[in-house]
C-alpha cells in the first residue's frame, strides 16, 4: 500500500495495494515512511429493510442473495516485483515478506522479491480482468486466484496510471463467471453499495455502506470523479468491485484517506463507467493516449466574475497559456474563460481534464471562450499529453517540453517518466525517481549531454560496467552512479 504525496483533512490519500506481511503494511509513496497495523471492523445490518418486488424482505437477505448469486467473478491478484534493493520497496525490513520465494519461480540475482496483494474482477468470459494499476504495475509476475480456488498466471493487457485502471487476462479452461456492469451514471448518495475483495489477503470478504458523496476530486487526480462511500475497505481490496444491491458493479475500490493506513470510514472507487471507457481503449491499444491543449487554469472566484460582470463563476479561467502549445497555436489568451469544448459546457473547471483527456492527440476541437465581455470560438488541434517514450535499463525516458526547460531553466535533459524492472535493470536503480531529469551521462568513461531521448537510449545501450548520471531533482543538482550487469 502507498502514501499519495498529499494530505487530505489530516488524514492521508491511501492506495490500498497490500505489501503482504506479518501484519498490515502501509507504504510511503517512493519514500521509505512505512508503518505496519493491525484493525478490525465489523458493521451491522440486522434491521434495515429494502423493497423488492411487490413485498419487504430484510436486508441482510438482500446481502445474501447478493454475495450467493454476484461474487463468484471476483478474483483475488497477487503480483511479484522483484526487489532493487534488499529489502522491499520503500526500505520495508525483509521479514515484512515472509513469503518463498520459490512461489513465483525463484528470485533473480539474489534479491528479494516483494509482493502485493490486491483484488479484481471478471469483465468478459475470455478471461479479461480489471483491477487497479497501482497493484500489477511493474510486476514480473501476476497470480490470479478464482472464488474456487483455481490459480492462473496473468499478462497485462494495458494499464493507465493516470485513472489507475489495467487490464489482465487470463487462460482458462471452462467457461469463466462474469460480473454485471451497472450504471454510475445514475447513483444518488445515500444509495447503499457492497464492495468484495481480499482486504489482507483474506479472499471474498463483503462488506456493506452508503454511497457518501459523487463527483468527488481528489490531490493529483485530475481524470477521475471518485465515488465516496463508507463501505470499509482495507489494503487488499484495491481492484476489487463496488456493487449496488442488485449485484451491478458500479465502481473499482481504490483509495483510502487515513492517518494509519487501515479504513477509517472514507473510501473512494472508480466510477465503473470510466473504467469502462479505459478497459475498451486498453484492450484495443495496450496503452492510453491523452490530448493535451497546454494552459494552466484555475476555477472562476467570485470576485473575478463580479470584476469583469460576469453572472456566473462556470468556466475555467486560463491563467497561463504554455508556449508552442495547441491553445497558443489556437489564439487563446491568458485571461480567457473556458466556457465549451467540442460542444460540450465546461461547468466546473475540474470538467475541463476529463473532456480533453477523452479525446486523443490530434483531435480537432472547437473551443468556445468568453473573453472581454463577448464569446467566440477557436479550434486547436490537441497535443500529445505524453511523448513518445522509451524504455532502457529499467528506465521509461521521455523528450522535456519547451514548457519544462524554459521551467526549469535547463538547455537540455531527457526526464524519467517510469522505472521498469526487469533482468537489465540496475540493482541500484532505487536511487532513481520518476521525475528525475537526466542532464549528463558518463558512459564507457566518456562524459555526453543527454540532448534527447533517442541519443541517450543509444548511449545506454551501449554501456558496460558502471556509468553515471547527473540529475536535476526539483531544482537539486546529483550526481548518481549505476552499476550494470552481474
Amino acid at each position: 500500500m502507498r502514501f499519495a504525496a498529499g494530505m487530505v483533512r489530516r488524514g492521508v490519500l491511501v492506495f490500498l495495494a497490500a505489501v503482504l506481511a506479518g501484519g498490515t503494511v502501509a507504504q510511503d509513496n517512493g519514500d521509505s515512511s512505512s508503518r505496519a497495523s493491525s484493525s478490525s471492523s465489523s458493521s451491522s445490518s440486522s434491521s434495515a429493510a429494502a423493497a423488492s418486488g411487490g413485498g419487504n424482505i430484510f436486508f441482510t437477505d438482500v446481502l445474501v442473495k447478493l454475495v450467493e448469486e454476484h461474487s463468484a467473478p471476483v478474483v483475488s491478484v497477487r503480483a511479484a516485483r522483484r526487489g532493487t534493493s534488499p529489502g522491499a520497496p520503500g526500505g520495508l525490513p525483509p521479514e515484512f515478506f515472509p513469503f518463498p520465494p520459490e512461489l513465483f519461480g525463484g528470485p533473480r540475482r539474489g534479491r528479494p522479491p516483494a509482493f502485493a496483494q490486491g483484488s479484481g474482477f471478471i469483465v468478459d468470459a475470455a478471461g479479461y480482468i480489471l483491477t487497479n494499476a497501482h497493484v500489477v504495475a511493474d510486476a514480473d509476475e501476476i497470480v490470479v486466484s478464482l472464488k474456487s480456488g483455481e490459480e492462473y498466471p496473468a499478462k497485462t493487457v494495458g494499464l493507465d496510471r493516470r485513472t489507475d485502471i489495467a487490464l489482465l487476462k487470463i487462460e482458462a479452461e471452462g467457461e469463466l463467471p462474469v460480473v454485471r456492469i451497472g450504471d454510475s451514471d445514475s447513483l444518488k448518495v445515500g444509495e447503499w453499495v457492497v464492495a468484495i475483495g481480499s482486504p489482507y489477503g483474506l479472499d471474498q470478504t463483503v462488506t456493506a455502506g452508503i454511497i457518501s458523496a459523487l463527483g468527488r476530486r481528489l490531490p493529483s487526480e485530475q481524470y477521475v470523479p471518485f465515488i465516496q462511500t463508507d463501505a470499509a475497505v482495507n489494503p487488499g481490496n484495491s481492484g476489487g468491485p463496488l456493487m449496488d444491491l442488485e449485484g451491478n458493479v458500479i465502481g473499482i475500490n481504490s483509495q483510502i484517506i487515513s492517518a494509519s493506513g487501515a479504513f477509517a470510514g472514507v473510501s473512494f472507487a472508480i466510477p465503473i463507467g470510466v473504467a469502462m471507457r479505459i478497459q475498451k481503449r486498453l484492450r484495443a491499444d495496450g496503452e492510453i493516449r491523452r490530448g493535451l491543449l497546454g494552459v494552466r487554469f484555475s476555477a472562476v472566484s467570485g470576485a473575478f466574475a463580479e470584476a469583469l460582470g460576469r453572472e456566473t463563476r462556470e468556466g475555467a479561467l486560463v491563467q497561463e497559456v504554455i508556449k508552442e502549445s495547441a491553445a497558443e497555436k489556437a489564439g487563446i489568451r491568458d485571461g480567457d474563460i473556458i466556457v465549451r469544448f467540442n460542444g460540450e459546457a465546461i461547468v466546473d473547471a475540474h470538467d475541463l481534464p476529463l473532456v480533453i483527456g477523452g479525446l486523443p492527440p490530434g483531435e480537432r476541437v472547437t473551443v468556445g471562450l468568453w473573453r472581454e465581455g463577448g464569446t467566440l470560438s477557436v479550434v486547436a488541434v490537441l497535443d500529445a499529453l505524453d511523448a513518445p517514450s522509451e524504455v532502457v535499463l529499467g528506465l521509461k525516458l521521455e523528450d522535456m517540453s519547451g514548457a519544462e526547460k524554459e521551467r526549469t531553466g535547463l538547455e537540455h535533459g531527457v526526464r524519467i517518466v517510469d522505472i521498469v524492472h526487469g533482468e537489465t535493470t540496475p540493482a541500484d536503480i532505487n536511487q532513481l525517481r520518476r521525475g528525475d531529469i537526466i542532464t549528463f551521462v558518463v558512459v564507457n568513461q566518456k562524459t555526453h549531454a543527454a540532448g534527447d531521448r533517442a541519443a541517450l537510449a543509444k548511449l545506454l545501450k551501449s554501456a558496460t560496467g558502471a556509468i553515471v548520471l547527473r540529475i536535476w531533482r526539483n531544482g537539486r543538482r546529483l550526481i548518481i552512479p549505476l552499476q550494470l550487469g552481474e
